[in-house]
């Protein structure tokens, strides 16, 4: 996940509207980096996420899905 999330953040995907993150080892530290991206406004174009079959909470998953108010979640 550290690369992607440098990724993210460097701005690199400005037109991505759908994440498919489903079935990785993404933990809770990784939620919360993705959280905070998006709350700081990267991938401006983004509708939907997808955050199902990995060990993340779902507190966690939650506030990835709560970052920024028009984001589609599923699980």
């Amino acid at each position: 996940m550290p690369t992607l999330c440098t990724i993210i953040s460097s701005g690199a995907l400005p037109h991505l509207a759908y994440l498919e993150l489903g079935y990785n080892q993404i933990a809770d530290a990784g939620c919360a980096t993705l959280a905070a991206a998006l709350k700081k406004g990267t991938l401006p174009a983004l509708e939907r996420v997808y955050l199902g079959g990995f060990p993340a909470s779902g507190a966690a998953k939650a506030a990835v899905y709560e970052a920024r108010a028009n984001l589609q979640g599923q699980e």
